[in-house]
C-alpha cells in the first residue's frame, strides 16, 4: 500500500477550529451572535487553489462593514477581532481591539482577563503575523480555560505546530486530545484523516473521515482513501460528485486524472481533467510537473495512435 502513496496528490488541510467546513462558493460568512455560537474556522494552509481556503476577501469586506456602523459594544468587537482573524488583519490592531473589548466590560463592573474564545483568535492572528512570543503566551493563558471546546481548539492548533514541526507522533497526540475533551472538532477530526492518508493507512482515515459526511474536504480525502485501497470505480464516483461542486479544486483534479489513467485507463477523461488542471494558475511546482509531464504523455501516444490509424 505505501508503495501507491506517491501517485497521489495529498493535498494536507491543517485545520484549526472547531470545524474546518468549507463553505459553499456564495455561501455568506457565519458571524457570531451569542457567546455560545460556533467558533470560526480558519486553515492555516492558505493556498487560494485549495479547496478550504478561507475566503479573506469576504472576511474583510464584512469587517469593514460591521467597522462603519461605528458600533461599540463586546458582540461587535468580538466578531471584528474574528473577522480580522479570517482576514489576517495586522495583529496590532486586532490586540487593540481587544484592549477596546476588556474596558467595556469593565465599565460593566466586570473586571476579568480576554475572554478565551478571543484570546484564541489572537492567537491564531498572532501566528499570520509571525508573532511567536505572543502567540506562545496567549495559548499559555488558554492552558485554564474553563470550556472544554476552547481548550480542544487549544490542543488542536498545538497539534498543527508540532506538524508544521516536523514532530508528527506528537501532533498526532495532539489531536487525539483535542478529540477527547470535543468529539465533534472538525478540525482534528480532518487532520487526523490526512494524517493517517500521509502515511498510508486508509482505513483509518476513513474512520474520522465517516465522522464528517458533509464536508467538501472530507470528501477530497475519501477519494485519495479509495485510490489508496485500489477501490477504482468508487475513487471515480467520488471524483464525479466532487468535482460537481468544486470544479477548479487543483489537488482533486490531478487525483481524479490519475484515476482515470493509471486505473481505469481511460485516457480521454484524464486528458480533459489536466486540461483544466493545466489551464489553472497556482499550485505547487510539483503538481503542475507531474500533470505537465502526464498530460505530455497522453497527448503523444494520441498522436502515435492517430497516426498508426
Amino acid at each position: 500500500m505505501h508503495s501507491r502513496i506517491q501517485k497521489f496528490l495529498i493535498s494536507f488541510p491543517i485545520c484549526l477550529a472547531l470545524a474546518c467546513t468549507t463553505p459553499e462558493p456564495k455561501a455568506e460568512i457565519e458571524v457570531s451572535k451569542s457567546k455560545n455560537s460556533r467558533y470560526y474556522v480558519v486553515s492555516l494552509d492558505n493556498d487560494p487553489m485549495l479547496l478550504h481556503t478561507i475566503p479573506q476577501a469576504g472576511a474583510q469586506k464584512l469587517r469593514k462593514k460591521i467597522e462603519s456602523q461605528k458600533k461599540q459594544n463586546t458582540e461587535t468587537l468580538r466578531t471584528r477581532i474574528a473577522l480580522g482573524r479570517w482576514s489576517h488583519a495586522p495583529f496590532a490592531t486586532l490586540k487593540k481591539e481587544a484592549g477596546q473589548l476588556v474596558e467595556l466590560e469593565m465599565r460593566k463592573g466586570v473586571e476579568r482577563d480576554i475572554a478565551d474564545a478571543v484570546k484564541f483568535d489572537l492567537a491564531v492572528a498572532a501566528y499570520y503575523s509571525e508573532k511567536w512570543a505572543e502567540m506562545l503566551l496567549l495559548l499559555d493563558g488558554l492552558a485554564t480555560a474553563k470550556d472544554k471546546r476552547v481548550l480542544a481548539l487549544l490542543a488542536d492548533f498545538r497539534g498543527v505546530l508540532a506538524w508544521q514541526d516536523g514532530r508528527i507522533p506528537e501532533a498526532g497526540i495532539f489531536f487525539q486530545e483535542a478529540l477527547s475533551l470535543d468529539a465533534k472538532n472538525e478540525g482534528a477530526l480532518l487532520n487526523l484523516a490526512f494524517l493517517n492518508l500521509k502515511f498510508g493507512y486508509a482505513e483509518e482515515a476513513d474512520k474520522y473521515l465517516a465522522k464528517v459526511p458533509d464536508d467538501s474536504l472530507a470528501l477530497s480525502g475519501r477519494i485519495i482513501s479509495a485510490q489508496m485501497q485500489g477501490k477504482a470505480q468508487d475513487a471515480s464516483r467520488l471524483c464525479d460528485r466532487f468535482l460537481k461542486t468544486a470544479p477548479t479544486h487543483k489537488p482533486t483534479l490531478l487525483n481524479c486524472a490519475q484515476v482515470a489513467y493509471y486505473d481505469l485507463k481511460d485516457a480521454q477523461r484524464a486528458q480533459t481533467l489536466l486540461e483544466k488542471f493545466t489551464r489553472l494558475p497556482g499550485g505547487e511546482k510539483e503538481w503542475n510537473q507531474e500533470a505537465t509531464k502526464l498530460l505530455n504523455s497522453l497527448k503523444s501516444a494520441a498522436k502515435v495512435s492517430k497516426a498508426q490509424k
